[in-house]
């Protein structure tokens, strides 16, 4: 009867995790306080204070990704950029210059717009152009038959161990500008997250004596 007792006790318990939620939401995104002025009721400060979360969590990644671009990404740029490889003729695989093991680079060329906005593959251009011409003698059959479908265009996937890349000389200072890694450390990043993150508990703490000073003020203001 006892192991059945504990039993049912132990089904009631909740998981760590939820626990640690319960609590933070109940001491800390819950407010009994009532703003009449400002039009808030109790409870209100949920959004306020999720707010305040997100924009910690955007400032996190944020900081973090600009640290990525600046060091993962940008290495790979400076790499072209000391080599001189800045032309069709001297383009280079990933290989010839040490990168063929760099996963994120390889996965950066594929999708990060921003870098293939200064990183040309060879191939995925030519591509792009037979793609083009094709477009257009394709566009002028359908004005001579206009049931024909839509052209239809297939995206190139860039092949990461055989295609060749190069920074076009006219994109050279643009690359140089923006993966500048001057001040990018991934300890600065931290520092930073730790930062944002006091900041934020401290907003989050004083929203309510904030929300009420306001409160009192628009009240004042009433009144006069």
């Amino acid at each position: 009867m006892q192991l059945k007792v504990m039993m049912e006790l132990a089904e009631q318990e909740l998981p760590l995790w939820k626990e640690i939620w319960l609590y933070l939401y109940n001491t800390y995104f819950t407010d009994e306080g009532v703003y009449e002025n400002l039009g808030m009721g109790t409870g209100t400060l949920i959004s306020p204070k999720l707010i305040i979360v997100g924009l910690f969590i955007g400032l996190a990644i944020a900081g973090f990704g600009m640290v990525y671009n600046k060091k993962i990404l940008g290495g790979f740029v400076r790499k072209l950029l000391s080599e001189e490889i800045l032309s069709e003729e001297k383009a280079t695989t990933l290989s010839e210059i040490g990168y063929e093991k760099k996963a994120l680079i390889k996965r950066a060329l594929r999708t990060n717009h921003a870098l293939k906005h200064v990183v040309v593959c060879v191939q995925e251009e030519k591509y792009y152009q037979e793609v083009a011409k094709k477009r257009e003698e394709y566009n002028k059959k359908r004005k001579d038959d206009p049931t024909l479908p839509k052209f239809k265009e297939i995206e190139y996937k860039i092949d990461s161990e055989n295609d060749r890349f190069y920074i076009p000389e006219d994109k050279k200072y643009l690359a140089d500008v923006r993966y500048d890694a001057k001040g990018a450390t991934w300890r600065g990043a931290i520092a930073f997250v730790i930062i944002s993150l006091i900041v934020m508990i401290i907003a989050i703490i004083f929203t309510p004596y904030i929300l009420k000073l306001i409160d009192d003020l628009v009240g004042t203001f009433k009144n006069l």
